[in-house]
């Protein structure tokens, strides 16, 4: 009873702090992500759910909330359309992405695709060696976050920013080639970690497949590597569920049996 009554309580927390953090930053993304989450959970666990009564109505209660938040802040906006919004999020990071490799203003010349995983080292470092070239590396990858948050015109009225598949760092990373090797690696590796989760079946493995399928989700914004706070969450998962424990372990003591001891 414990242990239901604390997944209730925690249930119910996540919910609210994601309708809060709707309602105060304004930011509708996250409730995808959530429901996102939901879904592939349900599926990999091959689950069904049977509700009560009046757990339906509150999970009812719940999602009429959460969508009138979200056209709410769509209006506030002037969004006049929301299904027109979600259409051109879907199908504008094409013309986007053709527009920013047009005009892309600098050279980042370590890999963007990877970034997230040497940001925290190329910090810590240059914050003892006070490099020029370390700063430059940084400095480099802060102008091209900034160049793909600027808003482009992608047709007659309509602007763009953020959204440009991973496509766009694979380019920068190696031309034509990069965009072909780089992808193949990231469906190896995507494939592999599903793989991986089948054999394993285990809450660890489901949670490292989930970081991976949430990379696959946001591919029409970007490669999700880029960003450092992205890797961590793998770093947070093998922290939580494969626990370094240290053993030590010994031989069996000798023993000597009495009656085969002579003294001579």
């Amino acid at each position: 009873r414990r242990k239901s009554a604390t997944k209730r309580f925690c249930i119910v927390l996540i919910i609210l702090n994601l309708a809060l953090f709707t309602i105060i930053t304004g930011k509708r993304s996250h409730l995808g992500y959530a429901a996102m989450y939901v879904v592939a959970v349900l599926f990999l666990q091959k689950r069904k759910i049977r509700l009560k009564s009046h757990t339906k109505i509150a999970l009812m209660f719940g999602l009429a909330v959460v969508v009138w938040a979200g056209v709410a802040i769509s209006a506030s906006r002037g969004v006049k359309s929301i299904f027109q919004t979600l259409y051109i999020y879907l199908v504008g990071c094409m013309p986007h992405l053709s527009t920013k490799l047009q005009n892309i203003p600098v050279d980042p010349k370590w890999p963007t695709s990877i970034y997230g995983f040497y940001q925290a080292p190329l910090l810590a470092v240059n914050s003892v060696a006070h490099s020029s070239y370390l700063a430059g590396i940084r400095a480099s990858m802060s102008s091209l976050l900034q160049y793909t948050q600027e808003r482009v015109e992608i047709a007659p009225g309509i602007t763009y920013n953020a959204f440009l598949t991973p496509f766009f760092f694979f380019y920068l990373d190696g031309g034509m080639a990069g965009v072909v090797v780089l992808s193949i690696l990231f469906g190896m590796l995507s494939a592999g970690v599903y793989v991986h989760h089948l054999k394993k079946r285990s809450f660890g493995s489901m949670v490292i497949y989930l970081l991976i399928f949430f990379c696959l989700y946001m591919s029409m914004v970007r490669i999700q590597f880029f960003q450092m706070r992205f890797v961590l969450a793998f770093f947070y998962a093998i922290f939580f569920f494969k626990k370094p424990r240290v053993r030590f372990t010994f031989g069996q003591p000798y023993r000597l049996d009495a009656d085969r001891v002579s003294l001579r």
